[in-house]
């Protein structure tokens, strides 16, 4: 039973935790204004291979060390 308490406490704490960072904003669809580009502006925006590459391999990086973090934790438990 104390498991059951604990657990509940745990995700009002949390919910609250998320609510206070406004985790659970909502906006309405009304108030997004699309991103539109002229094809002449959105050629000077788009990156190269190389840059592609770049920030591709930085992002794999990143993913690779998370995952690595969380399976750490859930061998934890």
């Amino acid at each position: 039973m104390w498991l059951l308490q604990y657990a509940y406490t745990r995700s009002i704490n949390r919910r609250y935790h998320l609510k206070h960072r406004n985790f659970y904003s909502q906006v309405n669809l009304d108030e997004i204004v699309p991103f539109a580009l002229s094809t002449e502006r959105a050629a000077e925006q788009m990156l190269t291979a190389t840059e592609a590459a770049r920030y591709l391999h930085r992002l794999f990086a990143v993913l690779n060390r998370t995952a690595k973090a969380i399976e750490l934790i859930l061998l934890k438990e």
